[in-house]
């Protein structure tokens, strides 16, 4: 008798396991995956300290407005990263919308663009959503390091002939 009542309990769990899967899955990953992820950016040297009113600098990496979804690209932009993740939460429901318009917005992004170091700038951007709310963007840079090796030693060169030690700021 009791083994049967085992059987008919471990049959319906795995019953509402199979038919509330999604639902559990969804619950997991926001609530403990997601929702603890550590999303942290270190910046490169050519990070901007710009005070603009279009974007924002944010440490927030779980939107919930569309201006939340342009300042963690602002910001991740900013801090030369080739790769970063956002989480979109239940809280904010058309977030993977609006990360997929976004995505086609290339006005948008370029104009985001403006306001990055040139050697943090993008030539193009990939976006990968899934289904459980993770964005993902791969960063396209316009420069290579190997190009921008090539750039500071000529800017270096130059300035080495045009500027003296003898000169003054009053000249």
């Amino acid at each position: 008798m009791k083994k049967m009542i085992a059987f008919l309990i471990l049959i319906g769990i795995l019953a509402v396991t199979y038919f509330y899967k999604d639902t559990i899955v969804t619950y997991i990953s926001t609530e403990y995956m997601y929702k603890y992820a550590n999303v942290k950016q270190k910046a490169n040297g050519y990070k901007k300290n710009l005070d603009i009113s279009f974007v924002k600098e944010t440490n927030n990496f779980f939107p919930q407005s569309k201006q939340d979804i342009l300042n963690i690209i602002y910001t991740s932009l900013n801090n030369g990263v080739d790769s970063f993740i956002y989480y979109c939460t239940d809280a904010y429901k058309d977030c993977i919308a609006e990360s997929e318009r976004l995505a086609k917005n290339e006005s948008l992004l370029s104009n985001i663009n403006t306001f990055i170091h040139p050697f943090n700038s993008y030539s193009r951007l990939s976006f990968s959503m899934n289904s459980l709310g993770k964005v993902e963007i791969t960063v396209h840079k316009q420069y290579s390091d190997e190009e921008i090796a090539v750039i500071t030693k000529k800017v270096d060169e130059i300035y080495g002939n045009i500027i003296k030690e003898n000169m003054s700021i009053h000249e």
